[in-house]
């Protein structure tokens, strides 16, 4: 299987990737999984010259070219409709005098303001790259590229644009229709068992990473995502909730674990949570192991196995049954 994750916070997935059965199961090649950084897709002059591959190893690999058209059309040099006049100054040249706060931080953020902004210039005539905030200073300071923008209409925190995230995937998937296109967020259907089998079926992955307020509205309708939640609660962007369909994903491939029974009988396979396990030693500070359990009957086991899975179902999780 081929799981490729976009994402704002590649490094975040190193651990998870270097450890334990995941990382056997990518040097076994039987998982292969590629991390790209959506600004490498974002608005604004400057790119990464690479991108981390996760396959056998951790070492970066060059892209083989440009990633394509991230930067609209108009934000590289918008032509007026008709009946719009081009602002122009005294001397007859294009007057781009900042006329709010939004073209200050566009033009600090390295990035051609849309229309509506205006590009600051200093005393000089020079164009004004001075950071006018906190956000500016820092977004200048490590040369990253525009991937969000303000909500329309108002409100807290920032939206994800769709030109890096459409740009993006049609460079990882590169037309292929054998994609399967997972877009994480709170707003999807809830992650189950029954969806982890769905997705190991698959050939091909692509984990879509949310940050900050969320997904621009034309991600969700302009491209044909399987949008999915891991629960009924908000983590700080779709980076936690990947590596969980990573991680449940690949115990579903033939050969990631060692006993191909291990995923029959655990939670959820059967529509309950698993029952009642126990190991040595047979008695710890009074409590004991159920004698069935030591008796070497497999039939008298069974039963009680599949007895203390309901009954611990009933008890703890109802809605399993009702489904």
């Amino acid at each position: 299987m081929h799981i490729a994750v976009l994402t704002l916070f590649p490094r975040m997935f190193d651990a998870v990737l270097k450890e334990s059965i995941l990382k056997l199961a990518i040097e076994r090649k039987l998982v292969t999984v590629e991390l790209f950084d959506l600004r490498d897709w974002g608005l604004g002059p400057k790119a990464s010259a690479s991108k981390k591959t996760v396959r056998n190893g951790p070492a970066p690999t060059m892209k083989a070219g440009k990633p394509g058209p991230a930067v609209p059309a108009q934000a590289l040099g918008r032509v007026a409709p008709a009946g719009e006049a081009t602002p122009r100054n005294a001397t007859g040249e294009m007057d781009s005098t900042p006329k709010n706060k939004a073209g200050l931080g566009a033009q600090a953020l390295g990035r051609v303001a849309p229309a509506g902004e205006a590009t600051p210039r200093n005393a000089t005539g020079e164009m004004d790259s001075t950071p006018k905030n906190k956000a500016d200073l820092g977004a200048q300071a490590l040369g990253r590229r525009t991937v969000d923008d303000r909500p329309y209409g108002g409100g807290a925190g920032m939206v994800l644009r769709p030109e890096p995230v459409f740009a993006a995937v049609g460079h990882i998937t590169a037309g292929d229709a054998g994609w399967h296109l997972v877009l994480l967020t709170p707003q999807g259907r809830k992650y189950s068992q029954s969806i982890t089998s769905e997705l190991a079926a698959k050939e091909k992955l692509l984990l879509i990473c949310g940050h900050y307020e969320g997904f621009d509205e034309r991600i969700r309708t302009g491209l044909p995502v399987d949008e999915i939640s891991v629960g009924d609660y908000v983590t700080t962007g779709g980076e936690i909730p990947a590596m969980i369909i990573i991680d449940t994903v690949a115990r579903e491939i033939p050969g990631v674990l060692g006993n191909e029974n291990s995923t029959a009988e655990e939670s959820f396979s059967e529509g309950v949570i698993e029952y009642p396990q126990y190991t040595r030693p047979p008695e710890f500070r009074g409590m004991k192991v159920p004698d069935v359990l030591l008796s070497g009957h497999h039939g008298e086991i069974a039963k009680w196995r599949k007895e203390q899975a309901l009954e611990r179902t009933r008890k703890r999780r109802p809605d399993l049954l009702r489904e």
